[in-house]
């Protein structure tokens, strides 16, 4: 198993899908980060498993059932997450 690692951005688009999710329904919220946390908890053990993404240094992986994005980078020591946000919003 290998550690996981936030880096600030990804920090903060936690926070920031907490906090607009978490007006309409603190369910919600918890629904999301239950998504969230069981795609990273995968990265620990299977680093390689989401796509290397074209002419970068990073892969991304997509939630199953929520379809946020995680984008990370893996290295000898950590899977670094770089990045959390919906399909649509934006790239890494």
């Amino acid at each position: 198993m290998i550690p996981i690692v936030f880096r600030a951005r990804a920090e903060r688009d936690l926070l920031a899908i907490i906090s607009y999710f978490s007006e309409y329904s603190p369910q919600a919220v918890q629904n999301i980060l239950d998504d969230v946390y069981r795609s990273i908890d995968q990265l620990a053990f299977f680093p390689n498993l989401g796509r290397q993404v074209d002419g970068e240094d990073f892969r991304r992986i997509a939630t199953l059932k929520y379809h946020f994005t995680i984008g990370y980078e893996v290295t000898a020591a950590s899977v670094n997450i770089v990045g959390i946000f919906r399909y649509q919003s934006r790239e890494v």
